[in-house]
């Protein structure tokens, strides 16, 4: 009998990954590159922006509902490139607002969700795109499928940040219509 076949490692399946056509970007899927879980880093680096310790949707919920580090804003700001009353339009909250919320050192409630709502937009966008500087390229030009809209203008509202989110998935499964 031979025991080598015994005591080796069973070989593992490998595909070869097409190479894409001149001109296509190239998207990243994290169950196919051997990542961990998508979900969860997602909640990570969401975390991560709005100064939580620990990244779960629970925890993340939790402070949604006592309200958010105004210094979030900033984080958010900085890793989108966007001025302040450009973030500030698209959280709805008004610029002296916002600026009397960051002197106070904390987003309320709604304003936190609303947040959290663009922070989620652009860590998927991250994470589709492949990299924050497309993420923040994509998010702030116009796109055929949102009417000729800017991503970012039209999450402004839930049901846009909806459909900037389904976007993104058809973008993620290949389908750029």
């Amino acid at each position: 009998m031979n025991t080598d076949a015994l005591t080796r490692k069973p070989r593992q399946n490998r595909v070869a990954s097409p190479r894409p056509a001149a001109g296509m970007i190239t998207i990243r899927h994290p169950v196919f590159s051997g990542a961990g879980s998508s979900a969860a880093r997602q909640w990570d680096e969401v975390s991560r922006i709005i100064g939580t310790k620990k990244a779960t949707p629970i925890t993340i919920i939790d402070q949604i509902k006592i309200g958010i580090p105004a210094s979030a804003i900033r984080v958010l700001q900085m890793q989108m490139g966007v001025t302040t009353d450009q973030l500030a339009s698209t959280v709805n909250i008004p610029s002296r607002t916002l600026s009397r919320r960051i002197r106070e050192g904390r987003l309320r409630s709604d304003e936190s969700e609303r947040v959290v709502r663009i922070v989620r937009l652009f860590v998927r966008a991250t994470e589709i795109l492949g990299s924050k500087d497309r993420a923040r390229q994509w998010m702030r030009n116009p796109q055929r499928a949102l009417g000729g809209q800017k991503p970012l203008d039209y999450a402004d509202t839930e049901p846009g940040a909806e459909e900037v989110m389904n976007l993104l998935g058809r973008l993620e499964q290949g389908v750029f219509a």
